[in-house]
């Protein structure tokens, strides 16, 4: 109930969509609540005023990581910006101070912007609500990153205490071919974010002793590797995160031990002296090459992934549809699988290793199909499913139930499949199907505990979250009436919210790959072609348990 049935901070009125209308208001929003606000004002306060919508506009340039002597800082000129115009009322009936009639006007004509379809105005521009997110950080890269992936530390396991540290590999996209690198990153200092007014939740006493540093800005300390040609993919091993696999645009696989220069950023604790020196003259070195370098592959690909059951197991899939599975031993030696995996007839776009077995994986591909594979059998694949009608670009096996996986393609769908329900030569019926995004899903990631939730991001600049679990409750909507008030599109269209949508976020250009950080309850990262962003979403911060509720 209170996911689904909150109240609004800025109209003060039910609002069956809180999360969804808080995540994309229109900032002329805001823009309408200051001029509301300043009519009741003196005159000797509109130069105040003024200065604040300047502030205030300031909001939409985003993060930046400046040089410092300890790393990258970010400069967050959003969080030292606080609303004042909005003044709540303690109690069940709330009320706001300022135009009344504005309030409701702007309420009865509640507008929700849908990248892809609807288009801003001229002077608008889209600006985040602090009040939707528990976490959020936005970092400006020199170049565009198409694929990153979290590494796996030892600072242990469902952490929920501020401020955070998350370590990540990513992989530039270079004008120039010869300025690509592998970029090793570690993120200090993540508070949480400031909200211009708290909730009415209780905070714990380990959330209050981080108020004081709200307004710090996180440190990104980092190390670069050059890399030949744009990293297509890049994956961490889950059992060894120093072994690092890529897929480069000139057709070749490359894995790099990179404990190194991950341990010159603090990965295995405080860094010293020796080993950040290490660190640097390794990465800087012309001679630091990559440990094992496969040419076999026809073309370039983009499919990668590690076996989080077998250790140093990796399989890749390139666009001339052929799959490829490795061992790397313990000694460091590297053993390729003899045959490829055939059956595809279009490029393979995505694989994923099983969570339970060590010799089954998926792969999708542009020819429109899901397969199951077992290594042991390489003629052809155990279950061949037509899962959409265009090119699926990828495809996600969920960690808590290994018999359902996701799967996103080139008209916006992504589709849930129970393997138990697929039989082989016969068509199957996903038990999901979701048609949101307006774009070709670029990416999609199961919670790495919770079982119903997963996020997708599209090439519509959204990325969404949803719980599969949830379903919409006909008898509560009836009771509360106005709860069930129509949301309209910026340009006056009725909207159909999936119940089981979560939460949107928006921002970036073009996001191309999403994960959730497996140590770290609801974090989020999403690269995209403007910068990495990392969030905890209201819905799925652990601290508000807004899920069991």
């Amino acid at each position: 109930i209170l996911l689904h049935y909150g109240r609004c901070y800025h109209c003060q009125t039910e609002n069956r969509f809180y999360f969804l209308s808080h995540c994309f208001r229109f900032q002329r929003i805001l823009a309408e609540n200051k001029m509301s606000n300043s009519k009741r004002k003196g005159r000797e306060e509109e130069a105040d005023a003024t200065m604040a919508e300047a502030n205030g506009a300031k909001k939409g340039t985003g993060a930046k990581a400046l040089p410092t002597s300890q790393g990258l800082r970010y400069e967050d000129n959003f969080e030292d910006d606080v609303e004042d115009e909005v003044v709540v009322d303690s109690g069940n009936n709330m009320e706001v101070e300022g135009d009344s009639a504005a309030a409701q006007e702007t309420n009865a004509n509640r507008q929700l912007f849908r990248a892809g379809i609807d288009k801003l105005g001229e002077n608008e521009q889209l600006d985040y609500d602090n009040s939707a997110y528990a976490m959020l950080h936005r970092m400006r890269c020199e170049w565009p990153c198409l694929s990153f992936d979290f590494v796996q530390d030892s600072l242990g396991a469902n952490r929920t205490r501020y401020p955070m540290t998350s370590f990540m590999v990513a992989g530039t996209q270079s004008a120039d071919p010869r300025e690509n690198k592998i970029l090793l990153y570690e993120m200090t200092d993540m508070y949480r974010t400031k909200k211009d007014r708290e909730d009415d939740r209780e905070i714990s006493d380990d959330e209050e002793s981080d108020d004081d540093n709200l307004d710090d800005d996180p440190i990104v300390r980092h190390r670069s590797i050059k890399h030949t040609g744009a990293v297509n993919r890049i994956r961490s091993m889950p059992q060894q995160p120093g072994i690092v696999a890529t897929w480069s645009d000139t057709g070749r696989v490359y894995l790099w031990d990179l404990e190194t220069q991950l341990n010159g950023i603090g990965f295995r604790g405080k860094a010293t002296q020796q080993q950040i020196q290490s660190a640097a003259a390794e990465s800087l070195g012309q001679g630091f090459q990559p440990i094992f370098s496969y040419k076999g592959h026809r073309d370039e690909g983009y499919a990668l992934d590690w076996s989080s059951v077998d250790t140093g197991r990796l399989a890749t899939g390139d666009c001339y549809r052929e799959i490829r599975t490795f061992k790397v031993g313990q000694d460091g030696k590297v053993v390729v699988d003899g045959s490829p995996l055939l059956g595809h007839k279009a490029s393979v776009e995505d694989i994923q290793w099983s969570p339970t077995e060590t010799t089954v994986l998926s792969s999708c591909s542009c020819d429109g199909t899901v397969k199951i594979w077992d290594t042991r059998n390489r003629n052809s694949a155990m279950l061949s499913i037509n899962a959409h009608d265009t090119d699926v670009n990828v495809i996600s096996w969920n960690r808590s139930v290994a018999y359902l996986l996701a799967s996103g393609a080139d008209d916006g769908e992504f589709k849930v499949w129970d393997l138990r329900m697929i039989k082989p030569k016969k068509e199957s019926d996903p038990v999901g199907h979701f048609t949101w995004h307006k774009k070709p899903v670029t990416s999609l990631e199961w919670h790495p505990t919770d079982e119903s939730v997963i996020a997708v991001s599209g090439d519509d600049n959204q990325v969404s979250v949803w719980d599969l679990a949830l379903e919409e409750d006909i008898e509560v909507g009836n009771q509360h009436p106005k709860l069930t008030n129509d949301v309209f599109g910026s340009s006056g269209q009725k909207v159909d919210i999936p119940p089981q949508l979560l939460f949107l976020h928006q921002g970036q250009d073009q996001p191309k790959e999403i994960h959730f950080h497996p140590q770290i309850p609801g974090l989020i990262g999403s690269t995209a072609a403007d910068g990495i962003h990392m969030f905890i979403c209201e819905p799925l911060d652990p601290k508000t348990n807004l899920l069991k509720t």
